[in-house]
């Protein structure tokens, strides 16, 4: 299956912590989708924006998104369209028990593995 490349922008963008790209990459994605994976698309702009919030300070806002996330990628198997999922899920888990105690660490932040993608190489927008 070959992927949109939006989606493949979205993860490399997502790597590099431009997180507010990724988003937008996704919510293209999202917008366009029409079947099942919309809640899919989403729920990786839901990972992004909570990323996103926690690295500017917002811990509620953080903390919402990242509910967000879990809610529509729960259902997902562990790899989706090439993405390991049930790491991403585990990864954001294990950072997100931390959201309260600790400020943002860029090292703290996921990765997202994947599996017989090519990703391309990011081009952000976004200053960090």
């Amino acid at each position: 299956m070959t992927e949109d490349p939006r989606y493949l922008q979205g993860i490399a963008l997502f790597n590099e912590q431009y997180f507010f790209d990724a988003h937008d990459a996704w919510e293209d994605v999202w917008a366009d989708t029409r079947d099942g994976d919309r809640r899919f698309y989403q729920g990786l702009t839901h990972a992004a924006v909570a990323l996103y919030h926690w690295r500017n300070g917002n811990r509620a806002g953080a903390r919402n998104v990242y509910g967000y996330f879990r809610d529509k990628l729960d259902p997902y198997p562990a790899v989706h369209h090439g993405l390991r999922l049930g790491k991403l899920r585990g990864d954001m888990a294990m950072l997100f028990a931390r959201l309260e105690s600790d400020p943002w660490d860029p090292s703290m932040a996921p990765i997202m593995e994947t599996e017989d993608l090519e990703l391309p190489p990011a081009h952000p927008v976004e200053e960090m």
